[in-house]
């Protein structure tokens, strides 16, 4: 019975200092950068507006670059934010992007909790509803005190729209903490109930990183009304945010800010472990880091002949690289340095027609003056304006450039390179899938009714 009680009693002393350690786990979230750091998001969202009973759907695809600009001795970080590519979809057909979708720039300033100081954008980021897609409405605002499971804190906000800020409140509540792709988070929900003239309820689930308090993966989706003259909107939106390079603190730093009042002289005390940092983790050596470093740059390094060596080579005015595997085609295509910046003409036909006199076999369907330009890592399907010119020697020139700017109808990653840089490797198999040379308005009318082009439906002959 002694023996009982003793198991008992030892068994309950553990359940205790457990509950204890759980009850503990409290931290205080903060943003945490050091300058010069990039960091890139993925954001994907819809948006669905409905106007006396016609119904438009806004699909994009961005990559936005952000870039730690400042951090001063108080914690308050200064970031710079832009599009690296851009991609705009309107009932499912890709739409041309003006240059504001990519040369767009917005700055803010944000305290240590969150809180939004300074917002500044230039006029192509003003015209841009997109601008600072991975910060617009994904930027919590964190308690000043730690938290842990299940607690609960609310900001107001005020109309503010040069903070980018919309009158409401938003009310956190803490999940808990969890491990997402190596990264030690805090899972939190948030919901939103805007005031005002046109008023967004949105509702939010987002997963923060411990050490940086940096949103690593957010979902959002609201809803609300919005004013189109006389006529009044509603709006549904739904949106995915993700990291998928960089971080706001280099590998290995817990963010610590220096005190306002603390010397330069003063020797920086080495990073005190946090109890959301593994203690038993082995650090690697230097060498293997080097080694890594160096496997990272070979991958980086690929020939066109090594990422093409599967393929089967068509040769043409571009070199198309084709491969068809489970069923479904990979299409690359080379560029030679050369080829940039030159006008080319796509000419496209009905290949075979449909049981109507509009769309018969070789009937024209459009014709394409294009260019290739390379801007940086990325080259560039542009659509130059032939339509509206003006003497370049004259005021208006400007405006009309801004008015009726070329159109950017891709922008494709740089997968491979040869010869030093003189080849460039691109892969173009959604190109061809997309409704390019927009044949689903001549199907509409000619066939009646309404058609869209199904990617996964679609194939090369």
């Amino acid at each position: 019975m002694c023996k009982q009680q003793r198991l008992i009693t030892l068994w309950l002393t553990l359940l205790a200092v457990s509950l204890g350690a759980f009850a503990q786990e409290k931290v205080l979230l903060q943003y945490k950068a050091q300058a010069g750091q990039t960091v890139r998001y993925r954001v994907t969202g819809t948006t669905e507006v409905e106007v006396m009973g016609n119904a438009v759907r806004v699909e994009v695809n961005i990559v936005s670059k952000r870039r730690i600009v400042e951090v001063s001795p108080e914690g308050n970080i200064q970031y710079e934010e832009e599009a690296e590519s851009f991609e705009l979809s309107r009932n499912g057909q890709r739409m041309p992007l003006p240059d504001a979708a990519l040369s767009g720039k917005v700055v803010y300033t944000i305290k240590p909790n969150g809180e939004i100081i300074k917002r500044e954008a230039n006029q192509e980021a003003t015209d841009n509803p997109f601008a600072g897609a991975a910060s617009g409405g994904t930027i919590p605002v964190f308690s000043t005190q730690p938290v842990g499971a299940g607690d609960r804190w609310s900001h107001t906000y005020e109309d503010d729209k040069e903070r980018g800020t919309q009158a409401g409140t938003t009310e956190y509540l803490l999940k808990g903490f969890e491990t997402w792709k190596g990264i030690r988070v805090a899972r939190i929900v948030s919901s939103f109930s805007g005031k005002g003239d046109e008023p967004i309820s949105s509702e939010s689930e987002m997963l923060v990183e411990l050490r940086t308090g940096d949103v690593v993966y957010a979902t959002m989706r609201g809803e609300g009304t919005s004013q189109f003259g006389e006529l009044s909107a509603a709006v549904k939106f739904e949106l995915t945010l993700e990291r998928i390079e960089g971080s706001p603190l280099p590998e290995g730093t817990n963010g610590e800010q220096p005190k306002a009042d603390q010397k330069q002289s003063e020797a920086q005390p080495a990073p005190q472990q946090t109890a959301t940092q593994k203690t038993d983790e082995p650090k690697p050596a230097e060498g293997e880091k080097k080694e890594e470093k160096k496997e990272d740059v070979k991958k980086k390094e690929k020939t066109i002949e090594e990422v093409t060596k599967d393929f089967e080579k068509l040769e043409g005015l571009f070199t198309l690289y084709r491969k068809k595997e489970a069923g479904k085609d990979t299409l690359y295509l080379e560029v030679r340095r050369e080829q940039l910046g030159k006008l080319y003409l796509l000419q496209a036909t009905v290949s075979e027609g449909i049981p109507t006199f509009f769309l018969a076999a070789g009937t024209p369907v459009d014709d394409i003056v294009f260019k290739l330009v390379q801007r940086d890592e990325q080259i560039l399907l542009v659509v130059p304006n032939f339509g509206f010119q003006a003497n370049p020697d004259t005021p208006i020139a400007r405006s009309v450039q801004r008015s009726f700017a070329e159109a950017y109808l891709e922008a494709f990653k740089v997968e491979a390179k040869s010869d030093g840089g003189n080849r460039l490797l691109i892969d173009v198999t959604n190109l061809f899938r997309s409704d390019l040379i927009q044949i689903q308005q001549r199907v509409n009318l000619a066939a009646g009714g309404s058609y869209s082009i199904d990617r996964e439906k679609t194939v090369y002959n």
